[in-house]
């Protein structure tokens, strides 16, 4: 069943695997495995959602709400959803209608999971911890022992790693980003300032 919706919306088993943060799709895909409960249960929502939108003609509603109610910029929006920010308008001005894949992957991002807002969150925090303190990306792709390529798709919001991984260094992460957020209040307060 899986394997036809993702054939109706034009994606592949990697990209199902990237939407539903699944590191081996093909049996999935293949329907020679099943979802977990929760997995299945977010994998309707998503599908439901892209229906409505494709069916409504609604995704520039559904871009505005969620844009509005996140306070994101147009930048975010695009680095969450992989299309350029002109793509976004365009579709957002009703200019231009997103094809079945991006009214797919639109719809997963939408109905982001929980561990997904929050790594978003924390890499948000680390980009801007980064920016402030002047840290190298090599060095906090070391300490995560990651390549530095593999880092950088994760800063710049391009992918996120598969579940596993996002719950074992968001607890670091989070640390991280605390210590950093001392340093820079102990960085500001420092009493020789003229």
């Amino acid at each position: 069943m899986i394997g036809i919706l993702c054939k109706h919306w034009q994606i592949s088993p990697e990209e199902f695997g990237r939407l539903f943060n699944i590191s081996n799709p093909e049996p999935f895909y293949n329907g020679t495995a099943t979802l977990s409960v929760p997995l299945y249960e977010r994998f309707t929502k998503v599908m439901n959602l892209a229906t409505k939108m494709e069916k409504e003609d609604s995704i520039a509603l559904e871009l505005e709400a969620f844009q509005q109610e996140h306070d994101l910029s147009m930048k975010e929006l695009s680095n969450g959803i992989k299309v350029s920010t002109d793509t976004i308008q365009r579709w957002m001005n009703l200019e231009a209608k997103p094809n079945r894949a991006s009214t797919l992957r639109v719809a997963a991002y939408i109905n982001r999971s929980p561990l997904e807002e929050e790594w978003g969150y924390q890499f948000d925090r680390l980009r801007g911890y980064m920016k402030t303190l002047g840290l190298r990306k090599g060095h906090v792709a070391k300490q995560m022992g990651v390549t530095m390529a593999m880092f950088s798709s994760y800063i710049t919001g391009k992918s996120n790693p598969r579940t596993p991984y996002m719950e074992l260094w968001l607890p670091w992460l989070t640390d991280f980003n605390d210590s950093m957020d001392k340093v820079i209040r102990v960085w500001k307060n420092t009493p020789n300032k003229h």
